[in-house]
């Protein structure tokens, strides 16, 4: 957990991984292979906010921190 809530990074095996922060709870363990559609947490809030309950997506490259645009890779 971190002071934002819980946060899971997936790694897409293309170079990038995708972000999901402010989860109340996770429910898939460290280094579990996951598919589209499967649950891996549930949305929470930031505790260290008052910002109500909402999910923080984020794309980054795997071997830096440096978020990105997630348009252009999202299926329309």
């Amino acid at each position: 957990e971190t002071p934002t809530g819980w946060a899971i990074w997936i790694n897409h095996g293309n170079g990038l991984r995708s972000g999901y922060f402010h989860l109340a709870e996770i429910v898939v363990p460290v280094g579990y292979h996951v598919t589209a559609g499967m649950p891996i947490g549930a949305v929470g809030d930031n505790p260290s906010d008052t910002d109500g309950r909402h999910l923080h997506f984020e794309l980054s490259p795997v071997d830096r921190y440096a978020p990105m645009d997630p348009a252009p890779f999202l299926i329309p």
